[in-house]
This record gives structure tokens, sequence and C-alpha cells, in this order.
């Protein structure tokens, strides 16, 4: 049994490992590169990450970089070898290769193919069963309240939440989860946010990680870092977003609207068009008329 500094120790460093795989995939990039910013050795960190995640380091990039393929197939314009570009494979040809193996087909199909993979998080936790259901709910037809906003600066600050290494996860344990995360920085943080830091389409539950912490409008996260120091900093990109409130009463989690929002309106309708994908959720205070907003980036 891991004493308790040395799991934290871990834990501090495959967070380091999580921050520098949320960045930029474009720039090739090994596991020494990895291992430097984790403040660790190349077989230390190897070790590490192989008895506290159960997949080796160098199979874990290339999953990042496949999912992070998968999305901008599936929710971008951009061609083949823009996204091999953004995502670190050295030609189309590599990723298209890649990226049948692990979804078994390539990766152009994904375009006009509904996102239903019964493993997902999407799926699971929003209690869909059947990809009729799903399609259902892409085509439901509801009031929303959307508005526009620029951020010019801000970041996440937070820690990474796994969901858990088993199927056992249900709506009904994910949301007790969120309730008990708002309480972990000793009360309802204010503007509390949950980004998905897995793909919830294309990441199987097992898998699955999310970012929770509050959101920062301001520049410079170091002054909150140093109050801070167990906090993973997340930089919001900057420029515009289309911001959906989530009403109370009708549906009081997270899960079901996101879908709504961004597969129905979004990428099913698409009654806006978005040019990257970039999303995260901030709890309204309890004090306020909604549960919370949804923030969707729409680009420079």
């Amino acid at each position: 049994m891991q004493r308790k500094d040395t799991l934290q120790h871990h834990t501090r460093v495959l967070s380091r490992v999580d921050e520098y795989l949320a960045g930029d995939l474009s720039t090739p990039f090994g596991i020494g590169e990895v291992a430097a910013y984790a403040h660790a050795s190349y077989h230390h960190l190897a070790e590490i990450f192989q008895t506290l995640r159960g997949e080796s380091l160098g199979n874990y990039i290339t999953r990042r970089r496949l999912e992070r393929a998968a999305i901008l197939s599936s929710y971008t314009e951009l061609n083949l070898s823009e996204i091999a570009d953004k995502t670190g494979f050295a030609t189309k040809h590599s990723l298209s290769k890649a990226f049948s193996q692990t979804f078994g087909m390539p990766p152009g199909r994904r375009r006009n193919k509904t996102l239903y993979r019964k493993e997902s998080p999407n799926i699971l936790l929003d209690g869909i069963t059947s990809e009729a259901q799903y399609e259902s709910l892409l085509a439901m037809e509801f009031a929303f309240t959307c508005r526009r906003t620029r951020i010019e600066a801000g970041f996440l600050a937070g820690q990474i939440w796994r969901l858990g290494n088993n199927w056992n996860i249900t709506p009904q344990s994910y949301e007790q989860s969120l309730r008990s995360l708002r309480f972990s920085f000793g009360k309802p943080a204010h503007r509390f946010c949950l980004q998905a830091y897995d793909s919830v389409n294309f990441t199987a539950l097992r898998d699955f990680k999310a970012f929770y912490g509050v959101f920062v409008e301001e520049s410079d996260p170091a002054t909150f870092q140093r109050l801070n120091p167990e906090c993973m900093i997340m930089p919001v990109k900057k420029g515009d977003y289309l911001v959906f409130d989530v009403p109370k009463g009708k549906q009081d989690e997270v899960k079901q609207y996101i879908t709504l929002f961004r597969e129905n309106l979004v990428w099913h309708k698409k009654i806006f068009t978005l040019h990257d994908f970039y999303d995260f959720f901030v709890f309204s205070d309890d004090h306020e008329a909604k549960t919370g907003e949804y923030f969707i980036y729409c680009g420079m």
C-alpha cells in the first residue's frame, strides 16, 4: 500500500501530464518532454502512469490524439490534413490508419454518422439506451436562452476528476459526485466549473476524466496558484463564446442540457456555426434563477 504523501505526489505528477496534454497537440513531442514538464524521470513517470492509470503513457498520448482528431472530424469543417496537423500526426494517411484501427471507420465517415457509442459518458450518464432514443433527443424542439460574450482572459483552477474504473457508475452516482465536488472547496464554490477533459462521445466511461474547480476571469493565475498550490491551472481560450442558460426546474444537472445545446442545436441542426471545439459548464450560485451557464467557444 502506498503512503498517503507518496500517493499525493504521484497524483500531482499525473495532473501535470494531464495539464500538458490539455494544451496544443500540434507540435510533435515525446514522452521525454512530458516527463520534463511533470518534473519526473522518464522511467519513474512511466511506472507511475502504468500503476495508477492502468495503461502505458505512450498509449495514453496516442489515445488523446485520436480522440481529439475524432472531435475535430465530427464537429468542425477542417479537412483531414488540417486535423492531422492539429493533433500531431505526420500525415493525413498516418492519422487515417490509426483512426480506423481505433474507431472501426475512417475519420471522414464521422461527419455523416450519429455520434452514438454505447459505452461513452454522453450516452450512459444521459440514461440513453438506444441509437433511436439519441436521435430523437437530437431532433427535439425546445426553448432556450443564449447570448454571446467575449472572454479576453481567464482560467479554470481545480483538479482532474476521474469518474471511475468500473461500469457501476449511474446517473444518480454522477449527480452525487457533482454535489460533493461543489463542496470540495469548503463551501459551494463561487462560479464552480466543470469541463470534460476527455471526449464525452469517444472516450469509454472507464477512462473518462473531467476537470472541476472554479472559473476565474483574470489574466494572471500566479496569485491564485500561490494561495492554492495544489490547484491545476487550465487556461481558457481567448475569444467569443455562445453562453446557454440552463434553467432550474426542468433539469437540475448538466448532463442532458449539454447534449441538447451542443449536439442538437450546434452540430445536428446547425443553428450556430463554430470553427473549433472547446466548452465548459459554470454552475450558478444558489440565489440565481438558473442551474448554470454552458460556454461553447466560437473562435477569435
